[in-house]
């Protein structure tokens, strides 16, 4: 019986003994926290990019984007893309390929939004439920699937067939 009070209190001590500690930032609204080593994280609220180095203990502001963020990826300590739902016809993504030093926009031609973006690497990533741009201008909702491998410089475009076609 002693044996087992005292297995139980062990295990209340190490339940117990885990808790989170608050550090960094305060008074941010946090949409996505991605962490690509132990020490290395960026921060995107709606507008603001942040970067840490130091897992979290202090923030460094990398700036502020000029659209709402909609999804964020960040392959290594060095590059971030986010993506944007801004409008009927500006599929843009924000970019950075020196840890936030530099902020640049690209524009996805005849792609009106995209609501989620993974990167493999710098280079290799997809954009899923892609709202394609026909001919006339409307908006074909999450129907394509976006494969880069240069970076967004191209990419190509896999489109999603309904079933009644």
């Amino acid at each position: 019986m002693k044996k087992f009070i005292v297995l139980i209190l062990f295990s209340i001590i190490y339940l117990y003994s885990n808790e989170w500690e608050k550090v960094g930032l305060d008074d941010i609204t946090i949409k996505k926290v991605i962490c690509v080593d132990s020490n290395n994280c960026f921060l995107l609220s709606s507008v603001r990019i942040y970067k840490t180095s130091d897992k979290g203990e202090n923030w460094e502001y990398l700036g502020t984007t000029t659209k709402t963020s909609y999804d964020f990826s960040a392959p290594d300590t060095s590059n971030f893309f986010i993506g944007y739902i801004v409008g009927r016809t500006d599929g843009d993504m924000v970019y950075s390929n020196d840890g936030g030093k530099t902020i640049e926009y690209r524009n996805l031609e005849n792609i009106s939004a995209f609501t989620d973006i993974l990167m493999l690497d710098s280079m290799v990533g997809l954009v899923t439920k892609a709202n394609l741009l026909d001919e006339d201008g409307n908006i074909q909702p999450h129907s394509a699937i976006l494969i880069t491998y240069d970076s967004w410089d191209s990419f190509e475009i896999f489109t999603l067939k309904s079933q009644e076609e």
